[in-house]
């Protein structure tokens, strides 16, 4: 059984691949060619500019002065989730841009809904960030669950790295399944 206080293991750094611009495989529905960074879409009165990205999941971030802690994420990640130019739903992060190596962030994932924290929402954001020149390779990315560090350069693979920490224990009986 692996867990990170037996072996010391502090924090994790993992490949997370890399970031796809291509309309037809985040999916969006749009005539605009990659990248897809001025989404235009409305919701609940609010005129949004989104960018799009896929971490092989689907994201649309919304980049914004607005703290993340009083935009109505609740009222507004349902209804962006659903959006009929996204097939296959979409994943909505909102971020502020602190400095070029800093961001706060809220993530509102597809079918679950508000989450703590999201690597791949991270990932996106950083990779939509860098390519608008809004942000370094390095990023560290502060959610309601802690802080996230990304690395992508705009080249190959994104990297995640965060605390590593144990959760639970447990067994899994599998006699009689095949």
């Amino acid at each position: 059984v692996f867990t990170p206080s037996d072996t010391g293991i502090k924090e994790v750094r993992v490949s997370m691949g890399e970031p796809c611009f291509r309309p037809d495989q985040i999916p969006v529905i749009t005539d605009k060619n990659d990248p897809i960074l001025d989404l235009q879409i409305s919701v609940e009165g609010t005129d949004m500019e989104l960018s799009c990205v896929s971490m092989g999941n689907p994201h649309s971030i919304l980049f914004t002065d607005i703290p993340v802690n009083s935009f109505p994420l609740e009222r507004i990640g349902p209804v962006v989730e659903r959006h009929g130019d996204f097939p296959n739903r979409t994943n909505f992060e909102i971020v502020n841009i602190l400095s070029s190596k800093h961001f706060n962030m809220r993530v509102w994932e597809r079918g679950v809904g508000e989450t703590m924290a999201c690597g791949t929402g991270a990932c996106a954001a950083q990779a939509v960030a860098l390519v608008q020149g809004l942000a370094s390779t390095n990023v560290t990315v502060s959610l309601p669950g802690g802080e996230l560090k990304v690395q992508w350069n705009g080249n190959g693979p994104s990297y995640l790295e965060g605390p590593a920490e144990y959760v639970f224990k447990g067994e899994w009986n599998i006699d009689g399944y095949t």
